[in-house]
């Protein structure tokens, strides 16, 4: 018996052959809604973890903000606790900057990524200024307690006079970085 053209084209082989069109074709469809949902998802995991970041951010620099206000307060301090007092600050400032250390960088955008850093560095600077003049204060010993007998002028002057311009720029690096977070 020999097999015609005919035959074949009327056989079953037609209908599997559309089947195997439609199932491809609805397999693609499949495949490219899978990958649009899965860009969507993975877009609303990155802006999650965007606005996540942002809220230790702003929750450490506003801590900072708060602890250089007193570091500031401090500096017209006349007692010799003075010393004391400034260290247990610049314990706050470390502590700040460790948790802004510890912020993924990978969850920051790029647009505001410079503002982010900028904001550990301002935070390094003033831990860094600050340690140089406690370690400037001298203090001596008189009836079982401290007398502050000297501290240096110059490094106290310079910290008072940049205050306001440091703050400042400080604020204006965080309001960037909740504008964009806004943004989102």
């Amino acid at each position: 018996m020999k097999i015609s053209w005919i035959d074949v084209l009327n056989s079953n082989f037609l209908g599997a052959l559309a089947g195997a069109i439609v199932t491809g074709l609805v397999a693609i469809y499949v495949l490219r809604k899978d990958i649009k949902f899965q860009l969507a998802s993975k877009k609303e995991e990155l802006e999650n973890n965007y606005k996540k970041a942002f809220i230790l951010i702003e929750m450490w620099s506003n801590s900072f903000l708060e602890t250089y206000s007193n570091l500031n307060e401090l500096l017209n301090y006349e007692k010799a606790e003075k010393k004391q007092q400034i260290n247990m600050q610049l314990e706050a400032v470390r502590e700040s900057k460790y948790r802004l250390d510890n912020v993924n960088d990978d969850y920051i955008p790029q647009e505001v990524y410079q503002d982010f850093i900028d904001l550990k560095v301002y935070i390094d600077l003033i831990f860094h200024e600050y340690s140089a003049y406690t370690d400037s204060i001298q203090l001596i010993a008189a009836d079982n307690s401290f007398i502050l007998a000297r501290e240096n002028e110059a490094i106290k002057s310079i910290l008072i006079n940049s205050y306001e311009e440091i703050y400042d720029a400080f604020k204006l690096k965080l309001n960037r970085l909740a504008k964009f977070r806004e943004s989102l």
